[in-house]
């Protein structure tokens, strides 16, 4: 113990260097390791640099050439691209030259849809009178000038919206909105046109509504989100056949002191459907009168689905400048 406490600085010492130690061996082991994978590396590069100077690969003038073909033949291929699409998905539509005319056929696109829609007896929500035109159509001031091919651009987009629901038989129209009104999201190549519509329909002619939205000839319409909803509805034979078993019942406890009635009852319930429907045909047409029988559609406790269809949908429109439209400009 005292040879430890006289030499306990030379024992610190020793501690210090034997870990010292420890960490230079770590460190110079994974310096190793680095190491080696480094010369893994340049040993691979170097065997295939070796290899292509055996081959004498090297940039040749014809090299380039082939290159800048392929090249060229993208470039085109890409510009014929953007002009089909853009002659296709293109929007065609005559803007007046004032306010004054673009206001009053504006007002007559809106009378137009309407009477295609009554003439169809399609149903069109109040909040679908103008087709989402309302601020314009009802304001005291005219639209500036400026704003006629956007207005206009927009009015093509729901005319068409409204020629789709027509041709699948939509039950009613309940909503058409512009969530950026005039305005479009710009992108690099294309502009989207975003749009929402609910519309209420059978499940099939729902379904033929969207495939048609989706599937347009020259307007390119991308479903953004769907959303559906059909609730049950009861017919109103569940609420008479209520009534019905009701009324027999105070009906029994009415004529529950009969014996004659009583025993007339129990006939009735040894009876076969088949022959007190009979009996009762006979008695109704002994008193005048003459049952229809119900049909099985009328039987039914659930009436046929009506479901609601909250759709958003982005119209696409690729930019390209065609080069007719270019010309236009410069002379």
């Amino acid at each position: 113990m005292d040879s430890i406490k006289k030499n306990w600085g030379f024992i610190a010492i020793s501690l210090v260097c034997f870990v010292l130690i420890i960490f230079m061996v770590m460190k110079c082991s994974g310096t190793n390791e680095k190491l080696s994978v480094s010369k893994s590396e340049y040993d691979k590069k170097l065997t295939y640099l070796d290899g292509v100077g055996k081959k004498q690969l090297k940039l040749t003038d014809e090299n380039v050439k082939i290159a800048r073909h392929n090249s060229d033949v993208t470039s085109k291929s890409i510009s014929s691209v953007h002009k089909t699409l853009m002659q296709r998905f293109k929007l065609n539509y005559k803007v007046p030259g004032d306010g004054a005319s673009a206001l009053r056929e504006l007002k007559e696109a809106i009378l137009q849809m309407q009477k295609q829609l009554d003439e169809k007896e399609i149903f069109c929500d109040g909040k679908v009178e103008y087709f989402s035109f309302d601020s314009i159509a009802k304001s005291a001031t005219l639209p500036t000038k400026d704003d006629l091919p956007l207005i206009f651009r927009q009015l093509t987009i729901v005319k068409q919206i409204v020629k789709v629901a027509i041709e699948s038989k939509v039950i009613s129209i309940d909503e058409i909105r512009r969530p950026m009104n005039l305005r479009v999201q710009e992108e690099a190549d294309y502009t989207i046109t975003p749009i929402e519509i609910t519309v209420t329909a059978s499940l099939e002619n729902g379904q033929n509504f969207v495939n048609a939205m989706s599937n347009q000839e020259n307007y390119l319409f991308f479903l953004r989100t769907i959303e559906i909803s059909a609730p049950d509805v009861v017919t109103g034979v569940v609420g008479d056949l209520g009534a019905t078993n009701s009324s027999r019942s105070g009906n029994a406890r009415m004529e529950n002191s009969s014996d004659e009635m009583e025993g007339t009852r129990s006939r009735n319930r040894r009876t076969r459907p088949e022959s007190r429907d009979k009996e009762q045909t006979s008695q109704a047409k002994g008193d005048g009168l003459v049952e229809v029988p119900m049909k099985r559609q009328e039987l039914l406790v659930y009436a046929k689905k009506e479901s609601k269809w909250k759709l958003r949908f982005d119209l696409i429109e690729p930019k390209y400048e065609l080069p007719e439209e270019k010309k236009a400009e410069e002379e």
